[in-house]
């Protein structure tokens, strides 16, 4: 059986290259759909306040 060290180098680096890049997309995804959540929550909360006739704005 031979040893290639240099096969072994270059497949270590390819499963090093494959858990950064899925940590990094899943990573992304949970932002994406934290933003998402954040974005529906707040259509669909928090309802208009009322304001009462012949009200003026003071600034």
């Amino acid at each position: 059986m031979s040893f290639k060290p240099l096969s072994s180098l270059r497949r270590g680096f390819g499963m090093f290259w494959r858990a950064i890049d899925a940590t990094r997309r899943t990573v992304l995804n949970l932002l994406f759909l934290l933003i998402l959540i954040i974005i529906i929550g707040a259509m669909l909360g928090g309802g208009s306040t009322a304001i009462a006739p012949k009200t003026s704005l003071v600034l």
